[in-house]
């Protein structure tokens, strides 16, 4: 009798811990079906001689193949236009971001929307956009060249500067965005000590600024070197026209352009490219644990803005031509092509609305859309919850170590991996999966696809969030009697709202303008506008582009203007607690 006493009352602390190391077990489980079953199906298919779901043996001939002079040249070339494109990305970001963080330059938060603006807008409408304005003959850059001057234009974005040129754009846009909220907190009084030891404002920036930043810097570049690395949409439109391939455009054209795809090739590029990219995050980990870059101490910090006199209007006139370069000359380009009859031509009766007439009438573009809204709506909403779990359990979990480590790491994988290769991952996936279940074809195949790209942001944005609330508000609520459910719900969801709002038009977002994984995936009956885009474009249909495009640039743009709204509430509201 006294040891059942004695037992009773430990069985409630029992229950209590199996259930927050199931939910946290379960979770970790959860993750390793979306994230290590494709992957290892992935190492699988490099070493499959067949088709995925057809009969085969294991072989090293997708290796063996891989180790040609063509396809080391590739090798070396993505890494040659990756560093191009994130070195020039990180000058201009850095120029850029300096200007609009620490001077007085007139209208610096329009300017920095504007630099970030090229984040939101879908990268196959970028290339398209820059595939119609310096097009060698028809591209209206050249034809107004041609008005102005006379003789051929000199612009062929159809080249390996082309190319650069398009990853340049969304590498200023990204370490941009990461650079300017550092950048505008950092402590002045850190310079003027340099200044003061008679140092000149270029050599303080180089030896006091840019040390001190280090780590936001080199994730920054690291980021930005990844994703040129497993570039796509830009190689895929302005590169394969001139001969230049790069490794996600070989993984492409070795499965959809070939009389007998190559999976063994394509898979065993994706299991390279994985294994590429993720010992360059662990070097950068290694040396960012290294040293000690605060810049904000218990003293008090001083950021303040540098007054550039005279060269104000300058440099407000060059922000203003940069912006009209990178966005204005784009979007301009895709909208005045929508109207025209014919790409190229121009004049008095060159203008029609047929084309949209045209597109909002035809049934492929119309199953697009609707897969799109429901792809972008239902992807984004499931990624923020499991994000948010993610992030709980990484922040405010109480389950074993081991296990928030692995909930940790594994919603960090997906942002290793390519787009397309990740494509290929799910491919294989789907193709050994029962007969029942049987996922490729659907919109259900892109939607986990989905859902796996946009973990990383999900987990980032609700981790980001829960660090700053205390924990102590938590305590409150189950001090009051609330379970963790309902201090969840009625706590913290309440206070992180409109850091979660922000994550949910990103996901969107990323939704929308995703190609490399949709163009692996989607079959006829599960398509989405950004693989309508490249199917159009490779039959010509550049004015049907421009309108399909105009389509996609609206809920683009409504997003990224909601995300400036609620940032600036927040910061408000933050002021205001402060």
């Amino acid at each position: 009798m006294v040891g059942t006493q004695a037992w009773r009352p430990a069985i409630p602390g029992v229950r209590t811990a199996l259930r927050r190391q199931g939910g946290a077990t379960l979770l970790l489980v959860g993750l390793g079906l979306l994230v290590v079953y494709p992957t290892a199906f992935l190492l699988y298919g490099s070493l499959y001689s067949a088709p995925p779901g057809d009969p085969g043996s294991l072989t090293a001939q997708g290796y063996r193949a891989l180790g040609s002079r063509e396809n080391l040249r590739i090798l070396l070339e993505t890494f040659g236009f990756a560093l191009a494109g994130s070195g020039a990305g990180l000058v201009l970001g850095l120029a850029l971001g300096w200007v609009v963080a620490r001077t007085d330059v007139p209208g610096a938060a329009l300017w920095e929307a504007a630099f970030t603006l090229p984040l939101f807008i879908p990268p196959v409408l970028m290339a398209a956009a820059w595939g119609m304005l310096a097009a060698p003959r028809a591209g209206l850059l050249n034809a107004a060249y041609r008005a102005l001057f006379g003789g051929e234009g000199p612009f062929n974005i159809y080249s390996a500067g082309g190319v650069v040129w398009y990853l340049v754009q969304y590498s200023t846009a990204f370490q941009l965005s990461v650079l300017t909220g550092p950048l505008r907190a950092f402590d002045a009084t850190l310079e003027d000590a340099g200044r003061v030891c008679g140092a000149s404002r270029w050599r303080t920036f180089w030896l006091v600024v840019l040390p001190v930043m280090y780590p936001v810097v080199s994730n920054a570049f690291l980021y930005s070197f990844v994703r040129g690395f497993e570039s796509f949409e830009g190689p895929l439109l302005l590169g394969l026209p001139a001969g230049i391939r790069m490794l996600a455009t070989q993984i492409y054209e070795v499965i959809h352009q070939r009389h007998r795809p190559d999976y063994s090739l394509a898979t065993a590029m994706g299991v390279v490219a994985l294994l590429l990219t993720a010992p360059l995050v662990g070097l950068q980990w290694q040396m960012q644990r290294r040293g000690n870059f605060v810049s904000i101490t218990g003293r008090g910090y001083a950021p303040k803005p540098v007054r550039l006199r005279r060269w104000r209007w300058v440099v407000c006139t060059g922000c203003l031509l940069y912006a009209l370069l990178v966005v204005g000359l784009p979007v301009g380009q895709l909208v005045l092509g929508s109207f025209l009859r014919f790409f190229g031509l121009y004049g008095a009766n060159a203008w029609t609305l047929q084309h949209y007439q045209r597109v909002l009438h035809d049934p492929f573009v119309l199953g697009a859309l609707r897969n799109t809204l429901l792809l972008g709506t239902v992807g984004a909403t499931l990624s923020m919850l499991l994000g948010a779990a993610v992030a709980y359990v990484s922040v405010r979990g109480r389950a074993a170590g081991w296990i928030r480590a692995g909930v940790n790491l594994l919603s960090w994988v997906p942002l290793l991996m390519p787009g397309v290769v990740l494509g290929v991952a799910f491919l294989w996936a789907y193709a050994f999966l029962p007969r029942s279940i049987s996922l490729y074809g659907t919109v259900w195949a892109l939607l986990f696809a989905y859902v796996t790209l946009c973990l990383p942001v999900a987990s980032r944005v609700h981790a980001g969030a829960f660090a700053q609330v205390s924990g102590e508000l938590e305590e409150c609520a189950r001090v009051c009697g609330a379970n963790g459910w309902r201090t969840f719900w009625g706590v913290v969801a309440r206070l992180v709202w409109p850091s979660v709002a922000v994550g949910w038009i990103l996901s969107f977002v990323l939704i929308v303008r995703e190609v490399s994984a949709s163009i692996m995936l989607a079959a006829p009956g599960a398509q989405v506008l950004s693989v309508s885009i490249v199917y159009l474009w490779g039959q010509g249909r550049l004015e049907e582009v421009c309108v399909v495009a105009v389509l996609m640039l609206v809920p683009v743009f409504l997003g990224r203007y909601l995300v400036g709204r609620l940032q600036r509430a927040e910061l408000q509201r933050g002021s205001a607690g402060g």
